[in-house]
């Protein structure tokens, strides 16, 4: 994914004004966006990765595609006169960027927490993903999450076992893995497409038991993260 704008351009997005030609080339492969469209989807992305109780897929090509076009703003405007710095727009828009750069440490700072908790899961999954075991083809970890988590288990393990569990058999000295409770977890979420795919329930006196929940675009619910996963991945629900 690539996008690519003008200080202009840029300006134009941050006042939230429609930019009707937002688009550059690509290299093949490559989705062409906006970045205002970029800005959009890592808001939602953001916002769903606050809301669901475990690691979503990793968004960073929008947070490394925004990034660059603030670090470009600041270079643009570094030489600035302090009676240009005094304008209302460009203090609009330094606002505008202070936002977005709370969200993406916002977002980095929940995804590391939540890598923090189960590091021996993520990275399995992570591993499931790029070898086509899991259902899901999007890489759960950029590569930094990656060597974090595992950096972080292997200083865990060694804590552990120069405190105690070296004191103990070769067969028990194995790392306590708190494993989250996402099946029974549950989530709002608002559908985003028309004929969207239903959903399967279990009843809530006899989990033995399911019910099918059509959907419908703009419909709210609150159900099982585990029911709805899919279709979260798939980009057809968002989180609230």
């Amino acid at each position: 994914m690539s996008i690519g704008l003008t200080e202009s351009q840029l300006d134009a997005a941050l006042d939230g004004v429609d930019i009707s030609d937002g688009s550059f080339g690509a290299q093949d492969g490559e989705e062409v966006i906006d970045l205002e469209e970029a800005i959009k989807r890592f808001k939602q992305a953001w916002m769903n990765e606050e809301a669901s109780p475990k690691l979503l897929s990793s968004q960073y090509e929008l947070v490394h595609a925004i990034v660059q076009q603030i670090d470009e703003f600041e270079t643009s405007t570094a030489n600035y006169t302090q009676k240009q710095k005094l304008d209302l727009s460009y203090n609009i828009r330094r606002m505008e960027i202070s936002r977005l750069q709370y969200i993406i440490n916002s977002y980095i700072r929940t995804r590391l927490r939540k890598i923090e908790k189960d590091p021996v899961g993520i990275l399995k999954e992570h591993e499931d993903r790029i070898n086509g075991v899991s259902t899901s083809t999007e890489e759960l970890l950029e590569e930094k999450e990656g060597e974090f988590a595992e950096k972080y288990f292997e200083s865990t393990r060694k804590l552990l076992l120069d405190e105690f569990l070296n004191e103990f058999a070769a067969g028990l000295q194995k790392i306590p893995r708190i494993k989250e409770q996402n099946s029974t977890a549950r989530v709002f979420f608002e559908v985003l497409v028309d004929n969207c795919e239903s959903i399967t329930v279990p009843k809530l006196k006899d989990k033995e038991l399911e019910f099918i929940v059509p959907l419908a675009k703009g419909d709210r619910f609150l159900a099982p993260f585990k029911c709805v996963e899919e279709l979260l991945e798939k980009g057809h629900i968002k989180l609230l």
